[in-house]
């Protein structure tokens, strides 16, 4: 029994902490983070990989690049995880409807 109760913390810890690192991304105007993953790659840290809604008229590469300085940072300074790498993958873009809360997808 001990066994799944370790592996049920490790799985509470990871949820925790890839709700920060979306929380993290969405301080991002107009992101919406959705799936966050963590890879244990070894001796280099983790691997985060974060899927995320954008701004239809953002230009990719720079928000791609903010979100994944934020998402580092919060991982190294507020979690305390070594980071090897951080993966954005934009799965939709996000047109906004003059009216807070009315997102329209393109």
């Amino acid at each position: 029994m001990a066994e799944a109760s370790t592996h049920s913390g490790a799985a509470d810890m990871e949820a925790v902490a890839a709700g920060a690192l979306r929380a993290a991304a969405e301080t991002i105007t107009g992101v919406r983070a959705r799936s966050c993953r963590l890879l244990d790659v070894g001796a280099a840290g983790m691997e985060v990989r974060l899927d995320i809604h954008a701004p239809a008229d953002a230009p990719l590469p720079g928000l791609a690049a903010r979100v994944r300085e934020r998402v580092w940072e919060a991982a190294e300074r507020e979690l305390g995880l070594p980071v090897a790498a951080v993966g954005i993958h934009v799965t939709d873009l996000v047109r906004d409807r003059s009216g807070p809360g009315q997102e329209v997808r393109t």
